[in-house]
């Protein structure tokens, strides 16, 4: 399963709010949230736990996993996090090598996020792209089958570059291009300065003439 958002932020907390519901039978629901760098996650950490606590889902948990976290801390997201929120290097490194303990999350994995897509690309993404397959691997071998989530900037061909980057088939995946966020509306002005004379000519011209 995949998907494609072109606008990210609001969406896809809404989509994990959603995702890591409990549901009556089965494993806790989960969810990873994949940014490149710690500060992009530590940044939607804060939003995504004041949406977690207005929901009030029971057990919704949300940490981070990266190279600052303490075994405490590792053990505490391995225990009892419903979404995590790491990086690809994080991933690799500390989850996968040892995906045995982190059955409880991987089983119950149902939304991979991935955030700023577009900075995936060159030998950065050839690896990331091996991460990522490695991921869904091991969410097949401990019973899971989740959706992605991939938000960016404006990208050439993002279909393509999704796909190639996840191993999923184009057709598997769906573009959402619309823009959904909030924003003031927005008024455009135009402006030709009159021609003033004595001075070079300025600002749009028709018929040869300053208008």
């Amino acid at each position: 399963q995949g998907g494609f958002e072109g606008d990210a932020q609001g969406g896809y907390r809404a989509d994990a709010s959603d995702t890591v519901t409990p549901q009556p039978a089965g494993p806790q629901p989960t969810a990873i949230w994949i940014f490149p760098t710690k500060a992009l996650a530590q940044d939607q950490l804060r939003s995504l736990r004041g949406a977690l606590a207005a929901s009030l889902l029971p057990g919704a948990f949300a940490d981070t996993l990266d190279g600052d976290s303490l075994p405490a801390d590792r053990d505490r997201v391995r225990e009892s996090a419903c979404v995590v929120l790491t990086n690809p290097d994080s991933l690799h490194a500390m989850l996968m090598p040892s995906h045995g303990r982190w059955s409880r999350l991987l089983s119950g994995l149902k939304l991979v996020v991935i955030d700023e897509l577009h900075t995936y690309k060159g030998t950065f993404g050839s690896h990331v792209g091996c991460v990522l397959r490695r991921l869904r691997r091991l969410a097949w071998l401990h019973g899971a089958d989740p959706s992605f989530v991939l938000c960016s900037a404006t990208v050439a061909n993002p279909l393509m570059h999704a796909s190639r980057l996840t191993g999923l088939a184009a057709t598997e995946l769906a573009l959402v291009d619309d823009d959904g966020s909030p924003r003031a509306r927005t008024t455009f002005a135009m402006w030709n300065p009159p021609l003033r004379k004595g001075t070079r000519q300025v600002g749009l011209t028709v018929g040869g003439k300053g208008e």
